[in-house]
C-alpha cells in the first residue's frame, strides 16, 4: 500500500518547519514510541495549516494511485 500525507505548511512558517526537520529528534529516527510521535506531531502541527488526522478514519484513508511509471 502506498499512502501520502496531506499536509501543508503555513506560509509564514516554512523556515520553522525546515529548521524543525533538519533537527528531527534522535528517538523519532530511532524508535516508533508513541509518545515521542505525539510530541513532535504536535509541535508539526503548529507549522501546519493542515495536519494529518491520527484519528482510526484518518489514519485508515489513503490516496488512491492516480498513475504509475
Amino acid at each position: 500500500m502506498r499512502v501520502a500525507l496531506h499536509t501543508k505548511v503555513r506560509a509564514d512558517r516554512v523556515a520553522d518547519h525546515e529548521a524543525a526537520h533538519r533537527e528531527v529528534p534522535e528517538e523519532l529516527t530511532e524508535l516508533e514510541k508513541l509518545p515521542v510521535n505525539i510530541a513532535w506531531q504536535a509541535r508539526m502541527a503548529e507549522l501546519l495549516d493542515i495536519v494529518h488526522d491520527y484519528s482510526a478514519d484518518g489514519s485508515d484513508a489513503s490516496l488512491p494511485v492516480v498513475w504509475e511509471l
